[in-house]
């Protein structure tokens, strides 16, 4: 048996891993071989939506299925949710989770209709987004720690807005 030389064992051997990988991958049944459904959980015309449109556009075109957004809004994404976590777990439905839906609701809902790490697999990570807390300076609280602080000294002084999910008085 002959022996690879060491110079070119460094470089032979994760290019014949590389190609016994594309081997397997040739076996395996193509996807998509038909629709791809993208549930949305949030209403039209959001950044969510316009995400998920962009994304499956380029998927469409990537794989020459179709990609079809379905937005499923509702109960603060529960439902849309929901409807993917009882789906087969066959590729062809997929969510475009959020932190709402997939990191508040759970403790904010009361009986949740899916779990949020047992009943779906991440695939990608499509953005991130940045949230900021901002407040009048009639408040009188110069830092979350003391804003915290007005709030339990003081219940149901303080609103806020938010386009997410939760009550809307603290």
């Amino acid at each position: 048996m002959a022996t690879l030389p060491n110079v070119g064992k460094q470089r032979l051997l994760p290019a014949l891993a590389l190609a016994a990988s594309g081997l397997t991958q040739a076996q395996a049944p193509a996807w998509p071989t038909k629709a791809v459904r993208v549930v949305v959980p949030i209403s039209v015309g959001g950044t969510t939506d316009l995400l998920a449109r962009l994304v499956s556009q380029a998927m469409a075109q990537a794989t020459g299925q179709p990609f079809v957004v379905d937005n499923k809004a509702g109960a603060a994404g529960a439902i849309g949710s929901a409807e993917v976590a009882r789906a087969p777990a066959d590729g062809y439905t997929l969510l475009v989770a959020t932190t709402s839906t997939h990191s508040i609701a759970q403790h904010v809902q009361k009986n949740l209709p899916y779990n949020v790490v047992d009943d779906f697999t991440p695939i990608a990570l499509l953005a991130e987004a940045n949230n900021v807390l901002l407040g009048s300076p009639s408040i009188p609280a110069k830092n979350v720690g003391e804003l915290l602080a007005l709030a339990k000294e003081k219940p149901g002084y303080l609103n806020y807005a938010s386009s997410g999910i939760g009550p809307g008085r603290i």
